[in-house]
């Protein structure tokens, strides 16, 4: 899909369902009673005062201006790079700030489970990185019929085991799924969240994916490394998981395992370490053009 087309289908669902805002009520944290069944633009003409008392404790403040600069601020340190963002929505699930990051240039949205990628459909958001697997029924089921209800739909997911790659693929061809599920192979380290440990077994599951061709296809290799950088040889560690994702990349390249044309996708998020995305994500392998993916939870 054509990436402004894609922001400006985003924007447009976006605005759209602010067309008819939602009304606030107890479920709201925060929130006076005299507020209660209000939409937001009514509840800001109440003229409530933090300071005077007048809201519910606790309650979280955003300043408009702080939160316009980070998200300019992230989206020029990728650009500087030459890498796209994909924010990660889970911090915020906030529909106003999707548009802001989309709006800003993000390539799409990251998702962290199968329910989040529905919030986010019903928000209008049309390019999705799951950085997860699809593993229960419930979840494959409902992406795989997403996938077939809009043509347009740009969704990612990863996987780290044959065997993962079996469940997405018989799924696909039991449901005769219209088009191939797009796969990044995960790649970790020992003690980690997730992802194949070392490069044979990534390029066994690159094997896998292009051996089930008919229902998947392989666009690149994914890594998170934010699970462990509080170890004070986190950055180490990050440079080498970030290594072994590029080394997995440029073996299924080579092989010949990525699906028909478009670029390789790399992609790393979660961590306080991003710039080593810059430094040692390549921008092409063996001429074949890289995309480069870097996934923030902070706004």
């Amino acid at each position: 899909m054509d990436l402004a087309a894609a922001r400006r289908r985003a924007l447009f669902a976006l605005t759209a369902a602010d067309a008819s805002p939602a009304r606030l009520d107890w479920r709201c944290k925060g929130l006076p009673a005299r507020a209660e069944g209000l939409t937001g633009e009514k509840i800001g003409r109440l003229g409530l005062s933090l300071t005077g008392g007048d809201m519910m404790m606790p309650v979280a403040v955003l300043r408009e201006g702080a939160l316009r600069h980070n998200i300019a601020a992230m989206q020029a340190f990728a650009d500087a790079i030459g890498a796209r963002l994909a924010p990660h929505g889970k911090t915020s699930m906030s529909p106003e700030l999707f548009a802001m990051q989309l709006a800003a240039g993000a390539w799409g949205m990251t998702a962290a489970t199968a329910h989040h990628v529905r919030i986010y459909r019903r928000l209008g958001i049309g390019r999705i990185f799951l950085a997860n697997q699809l593993v229960a029924r419930a979840d494959v089921d409902w992406v795989l019929g997403e996938i077939a209800r809009d043509p347009d739909f740009d969704f990612y997911c990863l996987v780290d085991s044959s065997a993962g790659v079996g469940l997405l693929a018989e799924a696909a061809a039991a449901g005769g799924s219209p088009r191939r599920v797009q796969l990044l192979v995960e790649t970790g380290v020992a003690g980690g969240r997730a992802g194949v440990r070392d490069l044979a077994g990534a390029v066994e599951v690159a094997r896998a994916t292009a051996a089930a061709a008919r229902w998947v296809v392989l666009r690149g290799v994914e890594t998170f490394e934010g699970t462990r950088q509080t170890r004070t040889d986190a950055r180490g560690e990050a440079a080498d998981m970030i290594a072994l994702a590029v080394a997995t990349a440029e073996a299924i390249v080579g092989e010949g395992l990525l699906g028909d044309g478009g670029p390789v996708l790399l992609s790393a998020g979660g961590s306080a370490f991003l710039d080593l995305c810059a430094a040692t994500m390549p921008a092409a392998i063996a001429g074949r053009r890289v995309e480069r993916i870097i996934r923030r939870a902070a706004t």
